[in-house]
């Protein structure tokens, strides 16, 4: 995850890097002739055994990071307005670890990666809406 997650894991990363994050991993399955099998995270944990906790507990620390790091670049860009609290920074942070995780799936049956950048565009607005919501 490091080469990808670089940008969002940098000094002061906010919004802009989470884009990065995703166009990153959009160009990686550009490159892997699409359809892909998808991320092996994820569908590591979709098939993992109840009793396999050894690599659950690494699958999780694994998320953690990622809701770390985007918790850490959403706190980043609030900081100039402040319009959200520490409620509002966790709940985005695990909508945008696990819209991540569904977007990695979701390359087994995408046939190129225009639908997967038309939902990463998404998911960066929605973000900046609530980030940045004038209201």
């Amino acid at each position: 995850m490091t080469p990808m997650f670089a940008a969002v894991e940098a000094e002061g990363a906010g919004i802009a890097a989470i884009g990065q994050y995703l166009e990153t991993i959009i160009s990686a399955f550009e490159k892997s002739d699409c359809p892909s099998n998808g991320c092996l995270v994820p569908n590591t944990l979709a098939q993992l055994e109840p009793d396999d906790t050894e690599t659950r507990k690494l699958l999780e620390e694994h998320f953690k990071r990622q809701e770390d790091g985007i918790r850490t670049a959403i706190t980043n860009e609030n900081k100039a307005q402040k319009h959200l609290g520490k409620k509002e920074i966790d709940a985005l942070a695990k909508f945008v670890t696990i819209s991540v995780q569904g977007l990695a799936t979701r390359f087994r049956m995408a046939p190129d990666a225009k639908p997967l950048r038309q939902f990463a565009r998404t998911l960066i607005q929605i973000l900046e809406a609530q980030v940045h919501d004038d209201s």
